[in-house]
C-alpha cells in the first residue's frame, strides 16, 4: 500500500468518523452516564461568560453558598468554550464541538507519530481501533479525557520530530501541546514516558538532548504548579477539590476488593467490546514472540506509569469507564501489530468490520436522550417564571448530581433526597442565604411542609422560611 493510499484512507476513516459523531452533537447533557461530569464543564464555561473570565478562577454553580470557585482541572476546554461563546452567543453543544475538533487532531497526529515509528500499516489499524474504541463516545462529551490526550499526543509527535530533525519549532509545538494536554488533566502525561525511548537510545548528553529536558522541566513544573500549588490555593480559600485521588495503599485495597470491575475496564470498556481486546492480547503475545522491542518498550513506559494512575485513583478507575481513556491508544497499537500479520485482505476487512460494529453498536445510546429524561428541560423556563436568577436554591438530587442546578440556571445548593424533608436542613440553608427549595419529584416524591408556590408533575418550589 503506497504512503499517499494510506494518508488518504485515513483522512477518510477520520472525517467518517467525526462525521457520525455529528449526529445528535447538540443534545443537551442528558445522557444517563456522565451527566454530572459533562454539567460541571458547563458550568464553568458558562461562568466564564457571565460572572468572570479569569481563567485562574473556574467556578460552578453548586457553590455552597459561597463564590463557587473550585480547584479543578486546567479549564482549557472549558474557556475554549467561553471564547467561542463571546462570539456567537452562549450555546452548550460549542464544548462538544470544540472536543470532536481537538480529538479528531489527535487521531490523526497520533496516526502520524507511530507510521513513523512503527509503521504505516501497523498505525493505520491502530487508528481505525481506536476510532471505534470508547475513544468515539468521549470525544463528543463535554468532557477533558480525549481532549487531553489528543493534546498530548500532538506534543509527542512534535517531541519525536525534534529529537529526529533537531528543528527549534519542533520543541516550541512540544511543550505548548505536551503542557496544555497534561494541565487539561494529569492522566494525559502518561505518554511523556514514551520520550524515554528516543532519549535514552542514544548518547543523552548532547545538546538538543539537554534542551528538551529541560524544556520538559518546565512542562512539567507549570503543571505542578497548577495542580499542587494554585489549586491547593483555590480549594482552601474558595472550593472545594473534586478528586486528588487515594493513597497508593488505599487505592490497591479498594481495587483488590473490586477485581472484576477493574478488569472489565480493560477487556470491554476500552474497546466497548470483546474483538479488538482479543486483538489487543494477540498483538501483544505475538510482540513478545517476534521481540518488537521497540513497541514494547514504549507500551511498558506508559503502562509502568498508567499502572501508578489506576493505584492512586482507586474506587474512581473502577467506578468510571472513562478512567481507561489513557491506556487505550496503547492497546490500540498491539490491535495493529496483529493485523498486519494476517495475510488475507479479506479477512483483515472483515475483523475489522465486526470489531467496528461491536464497538458502535455498543455505544449507540450515546446518541440518543431518553423520553425520561427530557422532562429535565423545563426547569429553566420555571425558575424564570417564579425564581430571579440571582437568589439562591437548593435542589435535591439523589447523589447531589450537578446537572439540575446547571438546568436550572442559578446557584446554590445541590442536597440529597432525604434531605428535603429535613427541618433543621431548611433552616440552615435559610441562615446560609438560601431562598427557594425545589423538589424534583422523580427523585422525592414526598413534600416538606413549606410554603408552595408551584407545583407540576415534575418538580415543586418551595419558599423557605
Amino acid at each position: 500500500m503506497l504512503k499517499g493510499e494510506i494518508f488518504n484512507k485515513i483522512g477518510f476513516w477520520i472525517i467518517l468518523f467525526s462525521a457520525i459523531r455529528m449526529f445528535g452533537i447538540t443534545n443537551p447533557p442528558l445522557e444517563i452516564g456522565h451527566n454530572w461530569r459533562q454539567s460541571t464543564g458547563l458550568m464553568l464555561s458558562r461562568n466564564f461568560l457571565e460572572v468572570d473570565n479569569n481563567i485562574l478562577y473556574p467556578r460552578k454553580d453548586d457553590h455552597k453558598g459561597l463564590s463557587g470557585i473550585v480547584g479543578i482541572e486546567f479549564p482549557l476546554l472549558n474557556y475554549g468554550h467561553y471564547l467561542v461563546s463571546e462570539l456567537f452567543g452562549y450555546t452548550h453543544w460549542y464544548g462538544r464541538l470544540l472536543n470532536l475538533i481537538v480529538s479528531s487532531l489527535g487521531i490523526w497526529f497520533f496516526y502520524k507519530l507511530f507510521s513513523q515509528e512503527l509503521g504505516r500499516q501497523v498505525a493505520f489499524y491502530a487508528t481505525i481501533a481506536l476510532l471505534s474504541s470508547i475513544w468515539f463516545a468521549f470525544s463528543r462529551k463535554m468532557m477533558p479525557d480525549t481532549f487531553c490526550i489528543s493534546l498530548v499526543i500532538i506534543g509527542l509527535y512534535f517531541g519525536f520530530e525534534y529529537l529526529r530533525n533537531k528543528k527549534w519549532w519542533h520543541l516550541i509545538g512540544f511543550v505548548i501541546f505536551a503542557t496544555l494536554g497534561i494541565l487539561s488533566k494529569i492522566p494525559a502525561g502518561v505518554y511523556l514516558s514514551m520520550l524515554a525511548y528516543p532519549l535514552f537510545n542514544s548518547p543523552i548528553f548532547t545538546k538538543h538532548k539537554i534542551v528538551f529536558l529541560l524544556s520538559g522541566i518546565f512542562c512539567v513544573a507549570l503543571v505542578y504548579w497548577w495542580y499542587f500549588i494554585w489549586n491547593v490555593h483555590l480549594s482552601r480559600e474558595f472550593g472545594v477539590w473534586y478528586n486528588s485521588g487515594q493513597t497508593i495503599k488505599d487505592g490497591f485495597t479498594s481495587l483488590m476488593n473490586y477485581i472484576p470491575a477493574a478488569l472489565e475496564k480493560f477487556y470491554f470498556s476500552a474497546f466497548q467490546g470483546f474483538i479488538f481486546f482479543i486483538l489487543c492480547v494477540g498483538g501483544i503475545v505475538l510482540a513478545l514472540i517476534k521481540k518488537n522491542y521497540k513497541l514494547l518498550i514504549m507500551a511498558l513506559l506508559v503502562t509502568i506509569v498508567f499502572g501508578l494512575y489506576v493505584l492512586k485513583s482507586g474506587k474512581y478507575f473502577h467506578h468510571h469507564n472513562y478512567y481507561i481513556i489513557p491506556i487505550v491508544p496503547i492497546m490500540s497499537l498491539f490491535v495493529g501489530y496483529v493485523l498486519t500479520f494476517i495475510k488475507q485482505k479479506r479477512a483483515i476487512i472483515l475483523i475489522v468490520a465486526f470489531g467496528v460494529v461491536e464497538s458502535l453498536a455498543n455505544q449507540n445510546h450515546d446518541f440518543f436522550i431518553k423520553d425520561s429524561e427530557m422532562y429535565k428541560l423545563k426547569l429553566e423556563p420555571l425558575m424564570d417564571q417564579y425564581v430571579s436568577s440571582n437568589e439562591w436554591i437548593a435542589i435535591n438530587a439523589t447523589d447531589e448530581n450537578h446537572q439540575l442546578m446547571y438546568l436550572a440556571h442559578r446557584k446554590g445548593w445541590m442536597i440529597y433526597d432525604a434531605d428535603v424533608l429535613k427541618n433543621e436542613v431548611h433552616q440552615d440553608l435559610l441562615k446560609r442565604g438560601c431562598t427557594y427549595l425545589i423538589v424534583n419529584k422523580h427523585t422525592q416524591p414526598l413534600l416538606p411542609n413549606l410554603v408552595s408556590l408551584k407545583e407540576t408533575e415534575d418538580f415543586a418550589i418551595f419558599k423557605l422560611k
